[in-house]
C-alpha cells in the first residue's frame, strides 16, 4: 500500500552559502583546438566529464590514417600544440 503525502506548497530546502557550492573547473581544451597525444596530432571534436569528474575528449586524428581516425582520450593524456 502506498502512503500518499501532499507536496509542500513552499520550498523547505535550505540553500548552501556560495563558498560551499563546488564549481566545476573549465575544460583544459576547446573544441576545434589542435592537441597532441604522444606523436599523434588531433583536433578536439567533443568534450565531456565522466561520472568521476575526469575530462573526456573525442578527437579526430590529423595526417596519416591510423585505422581509427576518431578516438576518445582522457584529458591527462593530451597536451596542447608546441
Amino acid at each position: 500500500m502506498n502512503a500518499h503525502v501532499p507536496a509542500p506548497t513552499t520550498a523547505t530546502r535550505t540553500q548552501l552559502p556560495r563558498a560551499l557550492v563546488r564549481r566545476r573547473p573549465a575544460f583544459a581544451f576547446k573544441i576545434g583546438q589542435i592537441v597532441f597525444s604522444g606523436d599523434l596530432m588531433a583536433v578536439v571534436t567533443d568534450r565531456r566529464r565522466s561520472a568521476a569528474g575526469r575530462e573526456l575528449y573525442d578527437v579526430d586524428l590529423l595526417g596519416a590514417d591510423h585505422g581509427r581516425p576518431h578516438r576518445t582520450f582522457l584529458g591527462q593524456y593530451l597536451s596542447p600544440t608546441h
